[in-house]
């Protein structure tokens, strides 16, 4: 835990014990895969396990088709950088539309906290679980902090991992 000084009620100032996880007002996470609905700015992927507003987000592709929110389909495969709110709302900043079409879909970011006994830890407010079959790339076991990337699939309403691997610091 750090110590951080904290202002209270304008003048008065007090200390508060708060643990490094609950510092971040906003955490980045990265999101892959295919556009499942779009409603307005409202995007889902993973068939609607992961919604994100998209108002304002900067749209980049090479196909001069996509300019902006609403030229997004469902089927349409994109890569989103976001942030994670304390309040659990996403927002996109960038959504790329990719030519892969058979990327698979992923969620990449900082993992918050781990539950060994049901096997899951989350990253912003999404919650990834993982069982036997899971592969471990660079890394023993999930870890509240660490960077990763984790390739999942939809499995009985939640995001399932098939491979987590640890990534670099981000810049």
């Amino acid at each position: 835990m750090r110590l951080l000084r904290m202002p209270v009620l304008g003048a008065l100032a007090g200390l508060a014990l708060i643990a490094p996880t609950q510092v971040r007002a906003q955490e980045k996470i990265d999101l892959e895969g295919a556009i499942s609905a779009v409603n307005g700015t409202r995007i889902e992927l993973f068939g609607g396990i992961v919604s994100f507003e998209a108002r304002g987000a900067k749209i980049e592709t090479d196909d001069e088709n996509f300019t902006n929110v609403s030229d997004l389909k469902i089927g349409t495969v994109v890569e989103v950088e976001a942030v994670a709110s304390l309040d659990g709302s996403i927002q996109a900043t960038l959504i790329e539309v990719s030519d892969e079409k058979d990327a698979g879909p992923e969620v990449g970011g900082v993992i918050g906290t781990v539950d060994t006994a049901a096997q899951t830890f989350t990253i912003g407010p999404l919650t990834i679980a993982w069982d036997g079959q899971t592969k471990f790339k660079d890394l023993p076991r999930p870890q509240a902090g660490q960077l990763v990337e984790a390739a999942v699939q939809v499995s009985g309403g939640r995001l399932l991992a098939t491979t987590v691997e640890r990534e670099e610091a981000r810049e």
